[in-house]
């Protein structure tokens, strides 16, 4: 236990494997850092596209961008199946002695 009138800064650093917008893996379409199931259901909703452009490529399922959804873009999630970015969350919280 902690005495003193000092203040005490403790930092909690916890490694998750979760959500981060804008993930860099291929396959992972829906941008939640992670190759999973949610990204082959909107891969299998846009099966056989063939009208992707640069704006979207069909919701980010045309992985390879060559315009159309297709067993390419499959391969290229399945070989990325539940890969994930490490997200690491910095937790601080101040702590006065004598506090509850």
């Amino acid at each position: 236990m902690m005495k003193g009138p000092i203040a005490c800064l403790s930092v909690l650093v916890v490694l998750f494997w979760m959500c981060q917008p804008g993930s860099a893996i291929v396959g992972d379409i829906d941008g939640n850092s992670t190759v999973n199931l949610d990204d082959l259901v909107v891969l299998a909703t846009t099966w056989l596209a063939d009208d992707c452009v640069a704006d979207s490529w069909c919701n980010q399922a045309d992985i390879d961008q060559y315009g159309d959804v297709d067993f390419v873009d499959f391969v290229l999630l399945a070989e990325h199946w539940l890969q994930a970015e490490p997200y690491i969350i910095t937790l601080l919280t101040s702590y006065e002695p004598g506090e509850p």
